[in-house]
């Protein structure tokens, strides 16, 4: 499983939906500023978010002066 880890003010994806899978985030470390179509959430260590296929536009990122942690998963849908 994919474990990203990223400095400080780092962006690991542009804004972005998914038209073949569903998508999940998990926070293992630090916190993540979650872009999305509503705005924004502050996802903190032990949170997670989901996006199914052709759902919410979303695009991680790390506030500046913070290091996170996350696994990030997909399942393709048939």
């Amino acid at each position: 499983m994919p474990q990203q880890a990223d400095a400080p003010g780092a962006v690991s994806a542009l804004l972005h939906r998914h038209s073949l899978q569903d998508e999940w985030i998990y926070v293992l470390s630090g916190e993540l500023t979650l872009v999305h179509d509503g705005g924004e959430t502050v996802l903190g260590a032990g949170m997670c978010a989901g996006f199914p296929r052709n759902g919410t536009a979303h695009q991680p990122e790390r506030p500046s002066g913070q290091c996170a942690e996350h696994l990030a998963r997909g399942r393709q849908r048939r």
